[in-house]
């Protein structure tokens, strides 16, 4: 029998959800559209089947956790975030959808904020795509 969609999203989420500058826990199916989000009852309409995490996922098979480039997320009052995905794979291999965790940039420009780096120290935060400062 399957779990009532109350019971899987505490057993998902719990209170992982309300951490500082999490901004959103998402499911999305294969097609990028949200199943599940933690800490809400309604879904949201959006697709994210264009993002390059979800992509990259969609591509790849064996990717393991993705850490994608900033973007405004409209789930959240359009801050940026950086968005943390892994693949979720249906039992025969094919690729059924995304896991989404993102967390605001916020997070990080306060973790830099309180860096005592002296007159000539730099900080960044750096990925193989790209640079963010």
């Amino acid at each position: 029998m399957a779990a009532s969609p109350h019971v899987r999203k505490a057993a998902l989420f719990d209170k992982a959800a309300s951490a500082t500058y999490l901004g959103s826990i998402l499911v999305l199916n294969a097609e990028g559209k949200v199943t599940l989000k933690a800490g809400a009852e309604s879904l949201v309409d959006d697709s994210f089947s264009d993002r390059d995490f979800f992509k990259a996922h969609q591509e790849s098979s064996n990717l393991g956790l993705y850490a994608g480039d900033p973007y405004v997320s409209p789930l959240h009052g359009y801050s940026m975030s950086i968005p943390l995905s892994r693949r979720i794979s249906h039992a025969n291999g094919f690729f059924a959808g995304i896991v989404l965790i993102d967390i605001q940039l916020e997070y990080f420009q306060k973790l830099f904020s309180e860096l005592l780096l002296g007159t000539h120290g730099a900080q960044a935060l750096k990925s193989h795509r790209s640079q963010y400062q």
